[in-house]
This record gives C-alpha cells, sequence and structure tokens, in this order.
C-alpha cells in the first residue's frame, strides 16, 4: 500500500533539523472484531520543513489587508462545476461539485469554517488542478452547499468520517487521490490521517493554514479586537444554521456551545454565542433521508 506525503503549513508546525529521522511512538487503534482496542507501534517521520518563495508586495504587508482583500476581490477563474449528491450511511448528505478535465487523478478540496465549494481559494485552486493535470473534488460540509443538511447535527473538524465516504467514493473512479484542506478543512485532513491507515488510493495530503490546536485558536480570534470583524461574519452564519435547527427539531435542546435558541417557528430572535471557542461544538440527531443519486456504500448507482 502507498504511504501518502503530507505537506502541512501551520502557524504550530514543528521544525526539525534536517538529518532528524523517523521515531517509533506507542499508539492504541480501535479493534473492529472484538470492539476494543489494542496496542501497535506507530512510525512517525519529521515533517519537512519546506522553505517559502512567496514574497509579499510592499502594500499588503499586513495580515488584515490580505485576508479582506481576498474576500472582497476574489478570484473569478472560468470554472463550471458539475454538481453531485453523495448520500451518507447515517441517512445525511454532502453535496460534491466535481471539475472535470478528463484526467486520471484527482485532488479533494476541503473548505474552511462556514465556507463551501464556491470560495475564491477553492474555486482557483481546482482550476490550477486542472490546468496541472489532475481532476478536482470541491465538496461541501453538510449544510455548507446551499441547502440544510437533514440531520440536527453538523460538520465538525473531529467528523472524519464524512471525508472517508466523499475519499471512497472518489477512489470508485480514480486510482490516485490527494486531499487539500484549507483551515478547519486542513485540521480535518490531519485528523483524517492521523487515525488509521489512509485509503489506499491516497498518495498524497496537503493541509494550509489549519488550526492545529483548535482550542487555542480559538482563544486567539476571541482575544483580539481587530479579529472581531471575523468572528462576526462566522457567527452570524452559525447563528442562523443554528436557529434554523431549533426551528426544524423543536423537540431538541439546540443548546451545546450555543446559548439557547428559540424553538418556536413565531419566535425571530436568537442569541449568538459569545465568542468562537463557544461554538466549537456539534450538534447531534437523526432523521430520515430518502433514497438520492448516490450512497457512500452499497449503492447500485454511480457518481
Amino acid at each position: 500500500m502507498h504511504k501518502p506525503h503530507v505537506l502541512a503549513t501551520a502557524h504550530s508546525q514543528k521544525s526539525f533539523p534536517a538529518s532528524a529521522g523517523p521515531e517509533e511512538i506507542p499508539q492504541w487503534r480501535p479493534d473492529p472484531d472484538s470492539g476494543g482496542a489494542i496496542a501497535c507501534r506507530a512510525t512517525i517521520s519529521p515533517m519537512p520543513v519546506v522553505p517559502s518563495e512567496f514574497s509579499t508586495p510592499f502594500f499588503l504587508r499586513n495580515g488584515h489587508v490580505q485576508t479582506i482583500l481576498g474576500a472582497i476581490l476574489p478570484r473569478r477563474p472560468g470554472l463550471v462545476y458539475e454538481r453531485k449528491r453523495l448520500e451518507l450511511p447515517d441517512g445525511d448528505f454532502v453535496d460534491l461539485d466535481w471539475a472535470r478535465a478528463g484526467h486520471r487523478r484527482a485532488a479533494i478540496l476541503s473548505h474552511g469554517l462556514e465556507g463551501s465549494s464556491t470560495n475564491s481559494d477553492i474555486r482557483g485552486l481546482a482550476a490550477a488542478l486542472n490546468a496541472a493535470g489532475w481532476d478536482a473534488l470541491a465538496w461541501n460540509f453538510r449544510g455548507c452547499g446551499g441547502e440544510a443538511n437533514r440531520l440536527a447535527r453538523f460538520y465538525h473538524s473531529g467528523e472524519t468520517l464524512d471525508l472517508s465516504a466523499v475519499i471512497a467514493h472518489s477512489a470508485e473512479r480514480y486510482e490516485d487521490l490527494a486531499l487539500v484542506g484549507f483551515s478547519l478543512g486542513g485540521n480535518m485532513v490531519l485528523k483524517y490521517l492521523g487515525e488509521g491507515p489512509a485509503h489506499p488510493a491516497l498518495r498524497a495530503a496537503v493541509a494550509v493554514s489549519a488550526p492545529i490546536d483548535l482550542a487555542s485558536s480559538a482563544r486567539a480570534l476571541d482575544r483580539r479586537r481587530g479579529n472581531r470583524i471575523y468572528l462576526g461574519r462566522f457567527m452570524r452564519s452559525l447563528a442562523a444554521k443554528v436557529r434554523e435547527k431549533a426551528i426544524r427539531f423543536p423537540g431538541r435542546s439546540i443548546r451545546r456551545g450555543f446559548a439557547m435558541f428559540p424553538a418556536s417557528r413565531n419566535s425571530t430572535t436568537a442569541t449568538r454565542p459569545a465568542s468562537m471557542a463557544s461554538a466549537t461544538r456539534r450538534t447531534t440527531g437523526h432523521s430520515p433521508a430518502p433514497a438520492n443519486t448516490c450512497r457512500a456504500s452499497g449503492s447500485p448507482r454511480s457518481c
């Protein structure tokens, strides 16, 4: 089985000397037969430090300027997605936006918190990958594809089963796959790789600006006054989704990480989360789902 190459770019990346070699560490992995855990040893190779050749223009030296300008002046590549819906084993779904150019390998792109396949960085990378000999799949986390997901729960960085289902589905058509994750999506990619053996079709993975420690990253976002513009943008979107969940599931307390949201259809107000750190948890639930275009497992139909 091929071992995927991993490259992560993050502020919390640890540097190793060039001569550093792999080290073995004890690790526990789940045992599907007994339901318990078995001891094993994992070989961890040092993460390579790749020198950046990027030179910041003098008018973009400020990080806030880079972030905001990239949002209000997005790249608009001539890219047309082909949307497919992937049905998940728990009755929910995720929407897949394919940018196909007739290549034999594909890269799976995971967006960040409250992002989607329409983000300028996702679209720009998909177009660049097409030009470089890769088909691209920009998948949308639950509830991020323009339509609310079916269950009471949302996506979250610890949910790697959805990513695993997307990888398995893509491997039905492509023998060579790569993963690219931005921000929260980068955290998800790295967690997937760390949980156990990767899918045999996976050849490489890249995590860009990934918050490795979510709790400390959320506290840092809360701490600085200049970050409030980003906090407000995230919270508006998240609060609207939680309010919608409270209306759709009135018998449930959609409280985790948020102040109580009204569960009445006549209610029009909602309490916003106090901070980014308080909004990093997920909600859970279950509801039936009709059949659709394709399923993560056992489907006679393919996307």
